[in-house]
């Protein structure tokens, strides 16, 4: 009689997944579904790279601008405006965010030229120059540094830079490149301004600025009116102020002033072919404002001198005319490239927007940096 052998479930179970486990066609799906997860990952990954580098990589380093050799990226834009920008909230007036990336790009390809073209001329900065720079403007004064050594002066004002860099979001290389740059075009205003004359003709100017849908037709009667029997150039003038104040749209100030400009001499405005010529106490003819073209111009000259002295303001304004003129006549000689567009400006603008950590202004202008941002 046979004998029976009993089967126990488990080998049962272990066999038929031993079975299952060297089925060729299974192991084949197994291999196709990890391939394929492996696959979708790899494509989800370089997609996530793909995007991380057009958001955050290559949009900084695409470039705006080169001079030459020397290359400007939409991320050194971006530093620039930033730092800039923390610069007119340290001095106190609003920043013109309508043109503050264009003016920036602009004075960032004026700055390179200078820098690249100055050494030629004789015209040059050194560390020591920039150095002494900080120091004096980030020293503290005598009587806070009395009963203090040379060292602990030199330690709290290499503190109080550090601070400060860190409150303009600056590091201290690209400052001091900011600073020598700001120098350098400062001593090449003074050198390219030494043409300027000391004694020129001049003419006591004034300005009005009547909204085109305005009523200057009344107020061109009413000056005629009013200087019908004037003798003298304050006759002219008290004309001119009393109706300035009336009908003007000008800034505040100038509109406290009458449109008082002050003298003026060749070479600081650039409406002047349309009144330097004209007869004392003449109105001019309405002139197209190009800065807001709402708006039209009129001047009036009360008095002139063929011959006086400018006072240091227009002296230093003329120079600063001579330098924008060298430059105008100097960036034919570099090779220069820059786009700007709108996709630029977007980008620069959200990213300003995005790292907007202003710092609270102080109530004393910064005149470290109001140097590099004036530069003229």
């Amino acid at each position: 009689m046979a004998k029976l052998t009993s089967v126990n479930p488990k080998n049962l179970s272990n066999d038929s997944r031993h079975a299952t486990i060297q089925d060729p066609n299974l192991k084949k799906k197994n291999r196709l579904v990890f391939l394929s997860l492996g696959i979708s990952c790899s494509i989800i990954l370089i997609m996530i790279f793909i995007g991380f580098l057009l958001v955050f990589v290559l949009p900084p380093r695409h470039l705006v601008v080169s001079i030459n050799d020397v290359k400007y990226t939409r991320g050194d834009l971006v530093e620039t405006v930033r730092v800039n920008k923390t610069t007119e909230i340290f001095l106190g007036p609003d920043v013109d965010k309508g043109s503050t990336i264009f003016d920036t790009l602009q004075k960032i390809v004026e700055n390179e030229i200078i820098s690249q073209s100055a050494p030629s001329y004789g015209v040059s900065v050194t560390n020591t120059e920039i150095d002494n720079i900080i120091e004096y403007v980030m020293q503290s004064t005598d009587d806070q540094n009395s009963g203090k050594t040379n060292q602990q002066i030199q330690l709290e004002t290499r503190e109080r830079y550090l601070r400060y860099l860190n409150q303009v979001q600056v590091d201290e290389d690209s400052h001091k490149e900011q600073l020598r740059k700001a120098l350098l075009r400062e001593k090449m205003k003074q050198w390219s301004g030494e043409t300027v004359p000391y004694v020129t003709e001049q003419v006591h100017l004034f300005r009005m600025l009547i909204p085109l849908s305005g009523e200057y037709e009344i107020m061109q009667t009413n000056y005629n009116d009013a200087v019908k029997n004037a003798l003298t150039s304050e006759d002219y003038e008290e004309a001119f102020k009393i109706l300035a104040r009336e009908f003007s749209v000008d800034d505040p100030v100038m509109i406290r002033q009458g449109g008082d400009m002050g003298w003026i001499p060749k070479g600081v405005i650039e409406y002047e072919r349309d009144f330097f010529d004209l007869e004392i106490g003449k109105l001019s003819d309405p002139i197209k404002n190009k800065d807001n073209p709402s708006t039209m111009i009129f001047f009036m000259i009360s008095d002139q001198e063929t011959a006086a002295e400018l006072d240091d303001s227009m002296r230093e304004k003329l120079k600063t005319n001579a330098l924008q003129k060298w430059v105008n006549t100097e960036r034919s000689r570099h090779d220069i490239f820059a786009e700007f567009n709108s996709d630029v400006y977007a980008w620069v603008g959200e990213q300003l927007r995005l790292n907007d950590r202003s710092p609270t202004p102080t109530p004393n202008p910064d005149p470290l940096q109001q140097f590099i941002s004036g530069g003229n």
